[in-house]
């Protein structure tokens, strides 16, 4: 069991850039990804974001679109192309939460209770997906008024953080490759060694 769960976790961490769209994420699957990413920990158990699930292909286009590595690259993130495309959002969080002491929750506080309660979410999505057999890929890459505009959100002062794309890999390619047969495929990266201290 924990030769496969380290599998997972290795796995999850790669960017996974090309889709096989022929095969579908089974619902059962996604409701499962869908209650790690919503009944993980947050702080105070408290509402901070929102998840849109996208499958729409003429929607994701429209968001590809958007994920230019930077102007003039033509360069762009074909982990948006995922089967199913997770889109976490912040939402106003309780007046209840932002006036408990709160002198001490100022904004910085309150910005870093968002990213945090939306980084652990997507990560549980994240790993879930993967111990599923599936394949994960996230990005950040855009400007998030832009993007809600493509989904066809209101505009709001609650910006869209990041996507999670989830599905199945062509089996042709590795992860790091692009989605399309004439496109760059992009570098990829060693993992850097994360150090760990043990305080006794």
């Amino acid at each position: 069991m924990h030769d496969e769960l380290k599998k997972a976790i290795d796995t999850s961490q790669h960017c996974q850039r090309n889709w096989d769209l022929s095969q579908p994420i089974k619902k059962e699957d996604l409701d499962l990804i869908l209650h790690a990413a919503t009944n993980c920990s947050s702080k105070q158990n408290r509402r901070f974001y929102k998840i849109h699930v996208v499958t729409n292909r003429e929607i994701l286009e429209k968001v590809y679109a958007l994920t230019e590595t930077s102007p003039g690259s033509d360069l762009f993130n074909t982990q948006v192309l995922a089967n199913v495309l997770l889109v976490f959002q912040m939402v106003d969080t309780s007046d209840e939460y932002k006036q408990v002491d709160a002198e001490f929750h100022i904004q910085e506080s309150i910005n870093r209770d968002y990213y945090v309660s939306i980084g652990i979410a997507s990560a549980y999505a994240n790993l879930v997906a993967t111990q599923l057999g599936y394949r994960t890929g996230y990005c950040a890459c855009f400007d998030a008024r832009k993007v809600a505009t493509a989904l066809g959100l209101p505009q709001s002062d609650f910006d869209i953080v990041v996507t999670l794309g989830i599905g199945l890999p062509k089996q042709n390619k590795k992860y790091w490759e692009s989605h399309f047969d004439d496109a760059y495929n992009p570098l990829t990266y060693v993992k850097e060694t994360i150090e760990v201290n043990y305080i006794e």
